[in-house]
């Protein structure tokens, strides 16, 4: 689990009994930098007002999922044409994303994702040499 991810359940399971503003101002994060990564999360803009910026990172087409109904798809479609367009900064990690959703910010940048396995292999061979008496 991600840093970002853990503090983040922290603050979800603090905000079950306090209100979500009152746990940022105990972590002395009165302006915090919220970064989304769900449409789902749409409804945490009205809940945190003093963010300085608000970050939606999109990895996936969400309404695309099979397993949703038409409702369900309606409802995520909705929320992300709105999360996208409150957004200070979209990043999205894949063309096809960037293509279907840059009419909506535009202060949307790709940040394709992936790693070089030259790279890893070379680092692999600098820590298995180091190693050899």
């Amino acid at each position: 689990m991600k840093i970002s991810e853990l503090l983040w359940n922290i603050v979800l399971m603090n905000a079950q009994h306090h209100n979500i503003e009152q746990v940022l101002r105990d972590l002395s994060l009165t302006h915090p930098i919220v970064w989304f990564s769900r449409p789902t999360m749409l409804d945490l803009f009205d809940e945190i007002p003093t963010a300085s910026l608000y970050i939606y990172h999109v990895v996936d087409e969400y309404s695309a999922y099979s397993q949703i109904d038409y409702n369900k798809k309606k409802t995520i479609q909705n929320k992300e044409r709105k999360i996208l367009k409150d957004a200070d900064v979209v990043i999205v990690v894949s063309k096809s994303l960037y293509d279907s959703k840059k009419e909506l910010n535009e202060s949307i940048r790709y940040a394709q994702t992936g790693s070089s396995i030259l790279a890893f292999e070379l680092h692999l061979i600098a820590i298995a040499s180091s190693r050899i008496p």
